[in-house]
């Protein structure tokens, strides 16, 4: 099962409000899993490819299948875990901005430890499956649910 277009799971993704789930946390996963698997963050990306060599035009592999490989590995405990750690401690994310990490109002949660702990991997992994069946789904029927849910 492949989504309908090389952007569907990164659209679906961003409308992660769908879920009303009342974790901060999970949100932000799933935001930051939509930037991740968008186009758009690829700079390299140019018609439905992405350029691992951009000198030789051989090098390149179909931006579906790196979607493909990073949905496979976000729905596994070991590889989502691996995504936040990369998020809170890899990054140069401003934890307050993007993650809503920090001493302030705004924040959800006054350091990474609390964000971690309110994290439930099982619960995040179930809504990215979600997403990657509504991405596979044809833009017509998409169209149908997505009326449904969001309005």
């Amino acid at each position: 099962m492949s989504p309908r277009s090389d952007k569907a799971f990164a659209e679906v993704l961003y409308k992660w409000e769908i879920f009303m789930d009342p974790v901060p946390a999970h949100d932000t996963i799933l935001h930051h899993l939509a930037m991740y698997n968008s186009p758009s963050c690829f700079s390299s990306y140019k018609d439905g490819y992405v350029w691992i060599d951009e000198i030789d035009d051989n090098k390149k592999t179909p931006f579906i299948d790196i979607v493909l490989s990073h949905y496979k590995e976000k729905t596994t405990i070991v590889g989502l875990k691996k995504f936040v750690e990369e998020l809170l401690f890899d990054y140069s994310l401003e934890l307050e901005e993007y993650l809503g990490i920090g001493d302030t109002e705004e924040c959800d949660y006054p350091d990474k430890d609390t964000f971690l702990e309110a994290i439930d991997y099982e619960k995040v992994i179930e809504m990215i499956k979600i997403c990657w069946e509504r991405a596979c789904l044809s833009e017509e029927e998409y169209l149908k649910i997505k009326d449904i849910f969001i309005g």
